[in-house]
């Protein structure tokens, strides 16, 4: 059976099926221009994989999963390497439309997730990488500011917007820089931390 599939009926699959439109959804309201530029998008970084590798993921059954991963690295990623992000943030006019609010972008730092009982050793582990990055690197302020009105207030990016009048892409790449803070330190001082998760 496994010889039987070919890339073109890989595709047919990504294009037909009703999941592949509803995780769409997920991220973007249902009838927004930012939503069709990203599908347009979307279906070029898939088109553009090596010829083995749709093929490879459909029989392997993680198909689902390379979709969803390439959606989140273009639009919740290191807005430096997202080639998505560089391109929307050249346009002036930009105004995104993406559902960040309403997705815990926290799912992709496993390290946390991973462990649950003890909520507060892992807020002040977020804490430590934001004040360590902020002593390191006074320019981050912004970042760390929007982060916590973020996570730790509970502020939507548009609330944010509307209290630090920075406009809402911005807040957005600010948010997402303090993730990747986050992720590098956790990364690196992974040892030491996993005594207290």
């Amino acid at each position: 059976m496994n010889n039987e599939i070919t890339r073109e009926y890989v595709i047919n699959e990504l294009a037909t099926n009703p999941i592949y439109e509803e995780i769409l959804n997920k991220y973007f309201p249902i009838n927004s221009d930012t939503k069709n530029e990203f599908r347009q998008f979307l279906w070029l970084q898939l088109l553009e994989l090596k010829p083995g590798k749709l093929i490879e993921a459909y029989t392997n059954k993680y198909l689902t999963y390379l979709y969803v991963r390439i959606i989140k690295n273009s639009i919740m990623s290191d807005p430096v390497r997202s080639n998505w992000l560089k391109e929307q943030n050249k346009r002036k006019d930009f105004q995104s439309d993406i559902d960040v609010d309403n997705d815990n972008s926290f799912d992709e730092i496993e390290f946390l997730e991973e462990k649950k009982e003890d909520k507060k050793i892992k807020l002040d582990i977020i804490k430590k990488a934001l004040e360590y990055e902020l002593v390191r690197n006074p320019r981050f302020k912004v970042s760390y500011d929007c982060f916590n009105y973020y996570y730790f207030n509970r502020m939507t990016l548009r609330e944010i917007e509307g209290k630090t009048r920075i406009q809402y892409s911005s807040v957005r790449l600010y948010v997402q820089e303090a993730e990747v803070v986050i992720k590098r330190y956790i990364l690196k001082n992974n040892n030491k931390l996993l005594k207290y998760i």
